[in-house]
């Protein structure tokens, strides 16, 4: 071998450790929260508790949009069954716990992935990208639970990858993964559109039409039925409603807060304002946008652009519509956070001295290693979810929401018992007539929702709450549930009342 061979030989070998060595750090650091067992039952979200409700729903029989409202389309319900088919016969807060788990090895594998895609580039870009996507702080808590975002992440990175790698079934591969988490959350529209374009200019116009045929398949595949059920109710759900959706209020700087390295250090985060978060953000941007700034400077048509380029074009195009967006939350940002990890780690391997390098390299990793100070530093043990399924077991309906009912492993038992219950309730807050201009306090205010929330206590001989969802009746509604519940225990922040008999 010759002593080039031998170098080569030998950065493939350290790319592959280094691609290794992060994959196993987002492993470790996402599945280190549930080092305490009942932080794997316990609440961690609103969301995972309506889609694991969505999917047990399913499985006594009732279809979304047709039966139920649901906000998105149907992928992530379908991904649920299984877990929801052994929750419904064993235990629900356990079956949702095994999409927890699925979700922790899909965020290894958006890490690993990154890795690969950034190998070309050298051990420092993988290090960087693939350490910054495995330990930012909130791609870790959105993968900690079943949230919609990763696969997002999951099913741009395996069309980036089958893209670039050029071969004969790449569009197939690209369409078809697309067109899986299409239809698990519309965002990924945009994805659609610019891997679309990629794939035209890279690989030519049978190539698009490979990847279009592809994805429109799946996609059909996967949504089609549930749009023939009821179409007007589907469309309404998943489209009408969402772009009427009225915003909650969180600034385009609380929104480039969510993206700092020390998102859970409050103290640091209280010292340094959130518009110095802005202008890191768009310092990180600016840096994203470079190789397709080159390429344009340059002329070259799109066909010859470097994947990098590519990667800002995704990149920017996800910045644009969460900026955009009425509504942000925190589990957003790590959809942006999946095209950035790439175009940071690009951009350090595309320093052109070896020292500059390393220098840059080593000031991302101190950051990196912050990050992870700060994923550690939040676990801690649960409440026990024993408890609430307990106390539950001794109720025919009980009123909650969806996440507090999977705990108490009583979203089957409501089914099957004929409760008024919803898997989504604060859905209506988007299919109101006036919802793109309700706040929520207007929105809780509204008869419409007064009605829907009393229909759940009326009917329940168990109530468990979170204390604030006591203000959300009002003050008759409030003054006549006290008189017929007491609360019988406290765990977690939940009380849990029990119709008092008469």
């Amino acid at each position: 071998m010759t002593e080039a061979a031998r170098a080569t030989a030998t950065r493939r070998d350290s790319t592959t450790v280094a691609i290794v060595a992060v994959g196993v750090a987002a492993l470790v650091i996402r599945a280190a929260a549930f080092a305490y067992p009942d932080a794997l039952l316990w609440m961690r979200e609103n969301d995972d508790g309506v889609m694991f409700a969505g999917a047990l729903s399913m499985l006594h029989g009732r279809l979304p949009y047709a039966d139920f409202g649901y906000v998105h389309p149907p992928g992530s319900l379908l991904l649920l069954l299984p877990f929801a088919a052994f929750g419904d016969v064993a235990n629900e807060a356990v079956g949702l716990a095994g999409a927890r788990l699925l979700t922790v090895a899909v965020g290894a594998a958006n890490t690993v992935l990154i890795g690969v895609l950034l190998r070309r580039f050298g051990v420092a870009a993988v290090l960087v990208g693939g350490g910054l996507y495995a330990t930012w702080g909130m791609a870790v808590a959105t993968e900690r639970t079943y949230l919609l975002e990763p696969y997002l992440n999951l099913g741009l990175l395996i069309a980036l990858l089958a893209v670039t790698s050029g071969r004969r079934f790449a569009p197939i591969v690209a369409g078809a993964a697309l067109g899986v988490v299409l239809m698990v959350k519309l965002w990924a529209v945009i994805d659609v559109v610019v891997i679309g374009w990629m794939t035209w200019s890279r690989l030519g116009r049978g190539a698009a039409s490979r990847y279009l045929v592809a994805g429109a398949i799946v996609a059909a595949g996967i949504g089609l039925p549930f749009l023939l059920a009821d179409p007007s109710a589907m469309w309404e759900s998943t489209v009408s409603s969402q772009l009427g959706r009225a915003g909650n209020d969180v600034d385009l700087a609380e929104r480039a807060d969510y993206l700092s390295p020390y998102f859970a250090f409050p103290a640091i985060r209280d010292a340094i304002p959130t518009a110095a978060s802005a202008a890191g953000v768009l310092i990180a941007l600016a840096i994203a946008a470079l190789p397709l700034l080159s390429a344009l400077g340059r002329r070259t048509r799109p066909g010859a652009w470097p994947p990098e380029a590519w990667w800002a074009i995704v990149t920017l195009a996800h910045a644009v519509a969460l900026a955009a967006s009425g509504v942000s939350f925190y589990h957003y940002a790590a959809w942006l956070m999946a095209p950035l990890a790439l175009s940071l780690g690009a951009a350090v391997g595309r320093l052109r001295r070896a020292r500059a390098r390393r220098i840059v390299a080593a000031g991302a990793l101190g950051v990196i290693g912050l990050m992870a100070v700060g994923d550690l530093v939040v676990i801690g043990p649960r409440p026990e979810a024993s408890v609430v399924a307990g106390w539950a077991a001794d109720h025919d309906c009980v009123a909650g929401m969806p996440s507090v009912l999977v705990v108490a492993d009583h979203v089957g038992a409501n089914l099957d018992a004929g409760c008024t219950m919803d898997v989504d309730p604060l859905s209506l807050s988007l299919t109101l007539p006036d919802s793109g201009r309700l706040t929520r306090d207007r929105f809780l205010a509204s008869s419409e929702w007064q009605d829907r929330w009393w229909s759940y206590l009326e009917d329940a001989d168990g109530a468990a709450l979170d204390p604030d969802e006591l203000d959300w009746l009002d003050p008759a509604h409030r003054d006549e549930f006290e008189r017929d519940f007491a609360v019988v225990e406290r765990i977690g922040g939940l009380e849990l009342w029990s119709r008092q008999a008469d």
